[in-house]
């Protein structure tokens, strides 16, 4: 009898789990199904357009534009990680050199 519980609770937990991954699942499909129609449409939009009309100057420079700030806020995030590193390394090895200095003051006041 006990077994026979565990088993329709295993089974009922079962199908409440693939349901939920079910629903995960297509969920997920849906969002990948617009982004690779909105990659589709994108690039079609760029292949349609050639460099010699008028509309693809704008679109080139905003994508050029676009490119550039997103270099510009890589190397700002870079540079203020890279910073603060070297600024908590800086600190952390005059926090050791006052230690030490303090270690070695106070053994020689030892020795005196």
């Amino acid at each position: 009898m006990d077994l026979t519980i565990i088993i329709i609770i295993a089974i009922i937990l079962a199908v409440l789990i693939v349901s939920f991954i079910w629903k995960l699942l297509k969920t997920v499909l849906k969002v990948a199904i617009v982004a690779v129609i909105a990659f589709a449409i994108f690039m079609l939009i760029t292949s349609v357009i050639k460099p010699d009309t008028d509309v693809a100057g704008p679109i080139n420079d905003t994508a050029v534009n676009v490119t550039n700030v997103t270099n510009e806020i890589t190397a700002q995030v870079t540079g203020f990680v890279s910073t603060t590193f070297e600024k908590a390394k800086a600190n952390t090895k005059k926090a050791i050199a006052e230690n030490m200095l303090e270690e070695a003051e106070s053994d020689l006041k030892a020795l005196e």
